[in-house]
C-alpha cells in the first residue's frame, strides 16, 4: 500500500505534447524556417552529409546543431551558403537530429550514420 507520494519540482517532465516542462511551461518551438526546402543527403550517410538550401535565398548565415539521441550537442558550425558539406565520419553509427537555426527561427531533421 502507498502511504505518500513525494514530487521532485527540479526533475525535467515530459508533457503530453511532447514538450519539455521544467518551471516555465514551453508549448513548443516554432518550426518555419526551412522545412520543406532542405535535403539533407545521403541519408543514411558514412562521412559527408550535404545540406542543400538551394530554394531558399539565403539571406543570413544559419548555424546548425548536431544532437544524438539523448539530446546531447555533438557538433556545431555555420552554414554560409546553400550548399555545405559537414564531416560527420567522426560520429558514432547512429540517429542524429541537426537542427538550423538563426536569431528568429528554427527547423530540425534527423539523419542516419552508417
Amino acid at each position: 500500500m502507498v502511504t505518500s507520494i513525494a514530487f521532485d519540482p527540479d526533475l525535467w517532465i515530459l508533457s503530453k505534447n511532447n514538450s519539455v516542462q521544467n518551471g516555465t511551461v514551453i508549448t513548443g518551438i516554432k518550426n518555419n524556417l526551412i522545412t520543406d526546402k532542405v535535403n539533407l543527403f545521403p541519408n543514411p550517410v558514412n562521412t559527408i552529409l550535404t545540406i542543400d538550401l538551394s530554394d531558399r535565398i539565403l539571406r543570413e548565415n544559419l548555424n546548425f546543431n548536431i544532437y544524438n539521441t539523448l539530446g546531447a550537442i555533438i557538433k556545431t558550425g555555420l552554414i554560409s551558403n546553400s550548399n555545405t558539406k559537414i564531416d560527420v565520419a567522426d560520429l558514432s553509427t547512429g540517429t542524429y537530429f541537426i537542427e538550423l537555426l538563426n536569431e528568429t527561427e528554427r527547423s530540425t531533421g534527423r539523419f542516419i550514420k552508417l
